[in-house]
């Protein structure tokens, strides 16, 4: 079995009850191990499986560890931006990488783990240098030349010199820009697989309801069942109740309530909170939890992110010529 490390960075406050539930979601995948790294210590202070490896590192101590790998000025200022630095963790953290076949990165605060290994099959793993093509988890073969495929400029010539002194997100760790990982490994015809059916049910971001992205446009009822580490898309169709096993839930920066305990081993997750899995399901139920109404919560990150944008005109300008570029 090829062995896989998942890096889990996170500066700030997190929610405790939310990175239980988390942390069991991990411990139910012994043959993955995770490194949590966190200024939190409350956080790491939570008991956890063998599996999960706790590191105290200070925001400044995480910013100083990223600029001693390269030889260039780059821009760290806040912790979101570590999302472009994602493809260079095999760099960053190559010490604690060392060993493994696989190393990846996985998002910590939003996401429930199922069933992993269910999904990162054996086959895939050996004939794949890049598993998935997503920030919130993608895996990379663990090879020096691999590690390092992330300097290699793209057609546009955009590089990472340009991205790394950039304030702003600019995606290079996901999706199809002209200038991110996955276009660098297309164009060099590199392996990729960038989706596998059914490892995450991605959540669509504007809906109170679950809306997997599969399924938006349409209104089908979703919500979640997790039972003792298995992890089912929960649904309505044709008046019956269908589940499918899918490997993790991307929560897309959902606030979610935890009505659970944490040593519950089977509970419902509906919107927008985890529930003692109580009664048994019926297609009523499920469709009662599934009702949408009113959420202000997308509208307001969008107004924040133009606040944002509104004080660095600059940031506001390249990423207006990019987006007509790219159209």
């Amino acid at each position: 079995m090829k062995s896989i490390v998942l890096f889990c960075p996170y500066f700030g406050k997190i929610n405790k009850r939310l990175h239980m539930i988390w942390l069991k979601s991990c411990a139910a995948n012994p043959s993955i191990h995770f490194v949590f790294i966190s200024d939190d210590k409350e956080a790491l202070d939570i008991s956890t499986s063998e599996n999960v490896e706790n590191i105290y590192l200070t925001w400044e101590e995480c910013v100083s560890r990223v600029r001693s790998k390269f030889d260039f000025e780059i821009v760290l200022d806040n912790p979101y931006k570590l999302c472009d630095f994602k493809p260079a963790y095999g760099h960053i953290f190559s010490d604690y990488a060392a060993g493994y076949d696989f190393w990846g990165h996985l998002d910590s605060t939003d996401t429930i783990l199922g069933d992993l290994r269910k999904f990162l099959k054996e086959d895939i793993l050996s004939a794949y240098d890049k598993v998935h093509s997503f920030g919130h988890l993608t895996l990379y073969r663990n090879t020096p030349e691999i590690n390092r495929r992330y300097l290699i400029e793209p057609s546009c010539g955009i590089t990472i010199r340009d991205l790394f002194i950039r304030p702003e997100v600019t995606g290079f760790d996901e999706m199809n820009h002209p200038w991110s990982i996955n276009t660098i490994y297309k164009e060099n015809e590199f392996s990729l697989v960038e989706r596998i059916d059914d490892l995450v049910a991605d959540l669509y971001p504007s809906r109170w309801a679950f809306q997997v992205w599969e399924d938006r446009g349409t209104k089908v009822p979703h919500i979640f069942e997790w039972d003792h580490g298995k992890l089912l898309d929960v649904t309505v169709q044709k008046g019956r109740i269908q589940k499918r096993e899918v490997g993790y839930i991307h929560f897309q920066k959902r606030k979610m309530a935890v009505e659970t305990n944490p040593g519950e081993e089977h509970f419902y997750i509906i919107p927008n909170r985890f529930i003692p899995a109580s009664v048994p399901l019926t297609c009523s139920l499920i469709e009662k939890w599934s009702a949408d109404r009113l959420y202000l919560d997308p509208l307001k990150g969008r107004i924040k992110r133009i606040v944002n944008y509104s004080r660095k005109p600059d940031v506001f300008w390249r990423k207006l010529k990019e987006t007509i570029r790219q159209r």
